[in-house]
C-alpha cells in the first residue's frame, strides 16, 4: 500500500489537472507529504477492509475537500489516476473494476446525496494494463 499511495501522490502532484490542489501540501515539505500519504493509506486500507491497516483518523472526505470546487471531470480523472497506479503495480483490471471501483462509487453516491459538488455517482473504467 505505501508504494501505491506514494505513486498516487507523486503523479497527482505533477499532473496539471491536480497540481494546484496538491501544491499547498507539497510546499509544506516531505514531512507533510509523508503524513498525508500515511493518512491516505489508512483511509484506503480501511475502505477496502485491509486487516493490518491502522484506523483512519483524518477528516471526512467532504471536510478534506471543502472549498476545492472539484469538478466531476477532476473526480473522474483522479479515480482513473488511482486505477492506473493500481494497474501499473500489478493489480488486475478485473480486481480494480470489482474491488476498487465499487467502494469509491458508493462513497461518491453518499457525497452526491449530501449535495457535495466534489463527488458524484458515475463509474470510471479502469485503464488497461498491457503486460
Amino acid at each position: 500500500m505505501p508504494t501505491v499511495v506514494r505513486e498516487i501522490v507523486e503523479q497527482a502532484s505533477t499532473d496539471p489537472t491536480f497540481e494546484d490542489d496538491f501544491a499547498p501540501l507539497v510546499s509544506e515539505g516531505k514531512k507533510a507529504v509523508g503524513a498525508f500519504e500515511q493518512s491516505l493509506a489508512n483511509f484506503l486500507g480501511n475502505l477496502y477492509g485491509c486487516p493490518d491497516a491502522p484506523p483512519y483518523s483524518g477528516p471526512t472526505m467532504e471536510e478534506a475537500h471543502a472549498g476545492m470546487a472539484i469538478t466531476q471531470q477532476e473526480y473522474d480523472d483522479f479515480v482513473a489516476l488511482i486505477a492506473g497506479v493500481l494497474g501499473d503495480n500489478g493489480v488486475p483490471n478485473d480486481t480494480i473494476n470489482t474491488c476498487f471501483a465499487p467502494p469509491l462509487l458508493a462513497l461518491a453516491r453518499v457525497g452526491h446525496a449530501r449535495g457535495s459538488r466534489a463527488l458524484a455517482p458515475r463509474p470510471t473504467p479502469a485503464r488497461s494494463n498491457p503486460q
